[in-house]
């Protein structure tokens, strides 16, 4: 394993798809509270706040001392129940039939 935490220190962001992906292969992941981080992250991991760095060091020790695992397998269990690609397209397509059958009769 080349590695146990992942670290996602953003001041600024949108949808970080990085971290979905970290999450996906199980790491336990800490970031700060930027974009859709605490959403994506859940209690799934660990959020510090934004230019707070003893706050983001103290959630990558805590991190690191949790031996069990255990955040990195709910990590992945988040990201795939809440974030799969699949279930998006889904959504997406249902979506889409929704909104073409709004559309008004060409007439």
């Amino acid at each position: 394993k080349l590695s146990d935490v992942f670290v996602f220190p953003s001041y600024r962001e949108g949808f970080p798809n990085v971290l979905c992906e970290a999450m996906a292969t199980g790491l336990a992941c800490v970031a700060t509270d930027a974009g859709d981080c605490a959403e994506i992250l859940g209690d799934a991991g660990v959020i510090a706040p934004r230019r707070d760095p003893a706050a983001l060091a103290a959630g990558i020790v805590a991190l690191i001392d949790d031996r069990s695992g255990g955040r990195g397998a709910a990590a992945r269990r988040r990201v795939l129940a809440h974030f799969d690609l699949a279930a998006a397209e889904r959504a997406y397509g249902a979506l889409f039939a929704e909104l073409s059958a709004r559309r008004p009769a060409d007439g």
